[in-house]
């Protein structure tokens, strides 16, 4: 700067010594935007792919908890019970023996609580239900429960609107319920 307060600087510019540059040029304002665009079109999948993954395990671990609640109940009224499965649309229903001294074999739908009703709609495109027996896998849509906390060995796939899979594994002769990504097909997980 030549001279004192109020003079002409080097470029041929007048400045005083309060004088400072107020805001931001268009360029700046520009690049911030496209900045900003960037990290919002790489982010915003993620967080779809996250929220759709959190709803399929979120749905996994309430249907864990219906098979735990339909074993817990035929324990409590010692009768026989089951657990009925559609695929397309997903859906289910449990059911428990009436009287099984006068009608065995009858059975009459049981109301789910609230909280595990229509938990297949969330964000599952279908369930396979698989019955672990001594020769393999039978195709099935039920999971039998027993008076004294047997069930069926049984296998549930959770097929999710985004293709992942979920399985919801019941050990048999204990009733414990077991989750896991992905399609497995041991209690041990992938083998």
């Amino acid at each position: 700067m030549i001279g004192g307060p109020g003079a002409i600087d080097r470029k041929g510019r007048f400045s005083s010594p309060g004088m400072f540059r107020a805001g931001f040029t268009l360029m700046e304002l520009l690049l911030v935007i496209a900045l900003i665009a960037v990290l919002a079109g790489v982010t915003v999948p993620v967080f779809r792919y996250t929220a759709q993954g959190f709803r399929i395990r979120s749905t996994a671990s309430t249907l864990a908890e219906t098979i735990r609640y339909a074993r817990s109940t035929s324990v409590t009224r010692s009768v026989r019970g089951k657990l009925q499965f559609v695929s397309q649309p997903p859906a289910m229903a449990l059911e428990m023996e009436d009287d099984p001294l006068q009608a065995p074999g009858t059975y009459n739908e049981i109301q789910l609580p609230h909280r595990m009703q229509d938990v297949l709609g969330k964000g599952i495109k279908h369930v396979d239900v698989k019955e672990k027996t001594a020769t393999g896998f039978e195709e099935t849509d039920t999971i039998e429960f027993f008076p004294d906390g047997r069930c069926t060995d049984t296998f549930l796939y959770l097929y999710g609107e985004d293709d992942s899979v979920h399985t919801v594994a019941v050990v048999g002769i204990s009733g414990q319920v077991m989750l896991f990504e992905g399609e497995v097909d041991s209690y041990y997980g992938q083998e």
